[in-house]
């Protein structure tokens, strides 16, 4: 966008003419330190962890190798930073998507939908936060690994904690179940078919009624109660 900001008498005549200068907003680029975390989130997630090297980052990232030391000092440190930001993003998607839901088993399955998204979508960090097999690690750096990992769990385990399922039945192993599902959905889904909601809703219908032809009537039917209640479905 341009602008009129002064004037100035021009060279012949003497007359004032208007001066314009450039006013179009400019973005500013990224941080070194995002700049080198999205790279890396973006190859981890092509070529998985152990594939990827901190030079082929560099590469990528058209910086010296040296640039990447300067803030990360192990590979480890790089993969924890990139693990956190994908946490912290996945769990405040998800914390918005039950946010306006009270029924427990559609918090769930919000819950659920909104972490198949994310997993599949095109966020490399949420996606390198979720993998099927963690990679191996320093001590430390698997300390804050599983740290931010129990934190993202948690959501999940209250969100199951709230559910009214069968005696003897383990929570924790439900808890499991769901979420292994979920993440090795990532090895073998494609665009085109099954949205990721439609996915997730199957996941929950399915634990919640089973796959039989008699329990898929008590599904239509509970659905059709819910509805009757004005509940969301």
């Amino acid at each position: 966008m341009l602008r009129e900001t002064a004037s100035m008498p021009s060279a012949a005549g003497g007359r004032w003419l208007p001066v314009w200068r450039d006013r179009t907003p400019h973005t500013a680029p990224l941080p070194r330190s995002a700049h080198i975390l999205a790279v890396a989130a973006r190859l981890i997630r092509e070529q998985g962890f152990d594939a990827t090297s901190l030079r082929d980052i560099a590469v990528r990232a058209h910086i010296p190798l040296s640039s990447i030391y300067y803030h990360f000092q192990t590979k480890d440190d790089l993969f924890v930073a990139v693990y956190e930001d994908g946490v912290g993003r996945l769990r405040d998607a998800v914390a918005e998507a039950i946010a306006g839901a009270t029924d427990p088993w559609e918090r769930l399955q919000r819950a659920c939908a909104t972490h198949l998204h994310n997993l599949c979508g095109d966020d490399d960090f949420m996606a390198v936060s979720v993998p099927t097999r963690a990679p191996r690690l320093s001590d430390a750096a698997a300390e804050r690994v599983r740290q931010q990992s129990d934190g993202y769990e948690r959501l999940l385990t209250d969100l199951i904690g709230a559910l009214k399922l069968d005696k003897g039945l383990s929570r924790s192993v439900l808890r499991l179940q769901i979420l292994g599902a979920l993440n090795w959905t990532s090895v073998w889904y494609r665009p085109g078919k099954l949205t990721p909601r439609q996915i997730a809703s199957q996941l929950i219908r399915t634990v919640r009624h089973g796959v039989s032809a008699r329990s898929t009537e008590t599904a239509c039917a509970t659905v059709t109660q819910s509805r009757g209640r004005g509940a969301p479905t």
